[in-house]
């Protein structure tokens, strides 16, 4: 088990028996980055949909937000910002995705997407998100 970038639950944890850890060849490590192979491994589970790793992302934005919320990532509680680099919009939680829909009703249609997913960010809502843009861009 691989914890890269951290856990984003301050009291997540867990018992661990550490004599069934050695004869079971289990490793738990805690990164902030890892070898190649390793990413190999958690796209190949993420694909085998083993792991979810859209419960990581907490918040959306365009590139416009992302020094901003680089600068004081300590305050803004969650887990990844993911962003979106060719696109202009502020750092969002997904949760609050709805209060951009006074500035423009997409933001409704695109929270009810991450709400039928279990409140997660997903590859529907990302395509949503990008022909929203591109439509809007041109």
């Amino acid at each position: 088990m691989n914890l890269f970038a951290g856990p984003t639950n301050a009291e997540f944890s867990a018992t661990v028996n550490l004599y069934d850890s050695h004869y079971s060849r289990t490793k738990i490590i805690g990164s902030t980055g890892g070898t190649i192979d390793d990413m190999k491994e958690a796209i190949e589970k993420n694909a085998d949909g083993r792991i979810e790793s859209a419960v990581m992302i907490t918040h959306v934005g365009g590139l416009d937000s992302a020094v901003e919320v680089t600068k004081d990532l300590p305050n803004v509680p969650g887990g990844k910002k993911l962003v979106y680099t060719h696109i202009n919009m502020p750092m969002t939680a997904i949760e609050d995705l709805a209060s951009l829909a006074d500035k423009d009703p997409f933001f409704l249609e695109l929270d009810k997407v991450c709400r039928g997913n279990r409140g997660l960010w997903s590859a529907k809502a990302e395509r949503m998100l990008l022909e929203h843009f591109a439509e809007t861009a041109a």
